[in-house]
């Protein structure tokens, strides 16, 4: 009798219960699928041994995709018959999204493994939590067991970044059922607002600054590649195997502290490792090329063989291509959340990616790197709309800019390239380029300056001199004597030229120049201004 026991050394070839039906090309996998109940077969040729999965090849049938079986194969960690390990080292490697080892000619999985009666036998990771976690795991047990629950879990990122040893800033909470009931629960014990957030039927509750998302394990199925799921009602190793990535295929169960880790997510974070969950996963959602992008930049992971097989494969299909305008924006704009945003478009274009998005005939890579390592006075969404300027040029919309805002940023875009003399020129006064610059939108500005090195000064000065105004305001000029109409307006415009180059310091100079230039206009008794009580002075013309 072999000793299996956690503590033993076992022989792999002491594993092998029997071959494992191996196929060479799409006909033998399709006449091995459709007459054993198998739910991966052994792959091996052309230097590639791995294994096919049902799923996958399932998928590719229903997706009408004509490919080579070798593309299918997903590499599992494979040992010799002669290869020594103990039951742990076995269990660790078994934890990978297929859930199987090859040994030579055989596949051995957890089936077998629990059928040799070997025990998992792995030290609880050591995780600290922060008050905000601990106060919500009390309430949401309560909620559970006030919803008549027995589990609660904590999946996803907030379980990668415990593991890690970060700050948590997403909560997302899943039960197996009741959703509903629990989330209206928790919301009431938490004293936080529920808000119902998607179509999926998930909720999410708003509590001391966080957001707090509730949801029902689930399954869910994509009838076409990048096309919205079909989500239904799941246990939960399906929602689990049904996210982005291994390191978020992640559950702690709030009553234990135990984490479920069903596909090796804790070792490929430790191997500092990019894995995906099969291979057509980046087909299914191509928006997650993006999130892997984030993550490898902000983690520091690298790609997986599997990871790259499966974004050649994505990429040879031209399936970003498929994603609507709304989700490749929504994608732009989470990589400039990020810390450093320019390290995933560097990620993005090392691998090609940047080539099979719409862009326009003259985007430079240069310029996108420019205008994220820039540090001109902007708001998120004006970087935005500036990058995707200079990325998508005339193709716009399909980044999901509104037809009529497209036509201004490009128009903004284009002024500005056929006006580059008059911005560079020394003698043009800068308040006759702010004033210029003004009527046009920021982020075409913001795009220009990127594309343009040698604008870099003149649209400094200029943007800086957006926010000057003359100390003296509306009301001033009206004690003056200046009535309400154009007139004001213009002197407004004066004073203000006058600030931004230079001509005028202060309440007496902006006086003194009024006098000088429009004292045809100026009522008697202006020495009124020469207040120091500062009443008639500040920005706007306070009509």
């Amino acid at each position: 009798m072999k000793d299996f026991t956690p503590a033993a050394k076992i022989r792999a070839r002491d594993l092998k219960l029997g071959r494992a039906l191996l196929v060479r090309n799409f006909q033998e996998a399709e006449e091995a699928f459709s007459r054993a109940g198998e739910e991966f077969l052994l792959f091996e040729g052309g230097g590639i041994k791995g294994v096919i999965s049902r799923l996958v090849w399932e998928k590719a049938k229903l997706f009408g995709l004509k490919l080579p079986l070798e593309r299918l194969v997903f590499e599992v960690p494979s040992l010799s018959s002669e290869e020594i390990l103990s039951a742990p080292q076995l269990f660790r490697l078994l934890k990978n999204p297929a859930n199987r080892i090859i040994i030579e000619d055989s596949l051995f999985s957890l089936k077998e493994w629990h059928l040799l009666g070997l025990k998992e036998e792995e030290p609880p990771l050591a995780l600290s939590f922060s008050p905000a976690f601990r106060d919500l795991r009390q309430k949401a047990l309560s909620a559970a067991a006030y919803t008549g629950l027995a589990r609660v879990f904590l999946v996803g990122g907030g379980v990668r970044d415990m593991v890690l040893g970060l700050p948590v800033a997403d909560f997302d909470l899943m039960v197996p059922e009741k959703v509903t009931p629990f989330a209206q629960n928790l919301a009431r014990f938490l004293g936080g607002e529920l808000v119902k957030s998607s179509l999926f039927g998930t909720y999410k509750i708003a509590w001391q600054g966080l957001e707090i998302d509730v949801t029902q394990s689930r399954w869910e199925y994509y009838e076409a590649p990048a096309r919205l799921p079909r989500v239904f009602p799941g246990p939960l190793v399906w929602d689990l195997f049904r996210r982005d990535f291994t390191i978020n295929a992640l559950a702690l169960d709030l009553k234990t502290l135990k984490i479920l880790d069903p596909f090796g997510g804790i070792a490929d974070l430790g191997a500092r490792r990019l894995e995906i969950l099969h291979l057509l996963s980046l087909v299914d959602d191509p928006t997650r090329i993006f999130r892997a992008a984030r993550y490898a930049t902000r983690f520091g992971l690298k790609p997986s063989v599997n990871f790259k097989r499966a974004l050649s494969l994505a990429l040879d299909l031209e399936v970003l291509s498929l994603l609507s305008p709304a989700r490749l924006k929504n994608e732009v704009f989470r990589i400039l959340k990020e810390k450093d945003p320019l390290a995933p478009f560097e990620w993005l274009r090392a691998r090609k990616v940047l080539e099979k998005l719409p862009t326009g005939k003259d985007f430079s890579f240069s310029s996108l790197k420019r205008l994220l390592a820039g540090d001109l006075p902007a708001k998120r969404e004006e970087i935005l709309e500036a990058l995707l300027l200079l990325l998508a040029g005339e193709a716009l919309v399909r980044w999901g800019v509104p037809d009529q805002k497209a036509k201004r940023l490009l128009s903004g875009f284009k002024e500005i390239a056929k006006e580059r003399d008059f911005l560079c020129s020394e003698k043009v006064p800068l308040s006759a380029k702010v004033f210029w610059l003004e009527k046009l939108p920021r982020a075409s500005i913001l795009a220009a300056w990127a594309r343009w090195p040698e604008l870099d000064q003149p649209l400094r000065e200029a943007l800086a001199a957006f926010e000057v105004r003359p100390e003296l305001n509306g009301h001033a000029l009206k004690a003056l004597g200046v009535p309400s109409g154009p007139l004001l307006g213009k002197l407004l415009k004066r004073l203000r030229a006058a600030k931004i180059d230079g001509q005028v310091k202060g309440r007496k100079e902006e006086i003194a120049l009024l006098e000088k230039e429009f004292s045809h206009v100026l009522a008697a008794g202006s020495t009124r201004l020469d207040r120091d009580d500062g009443s008639a002075t500040g920005g706007g013309d306070g009509a």
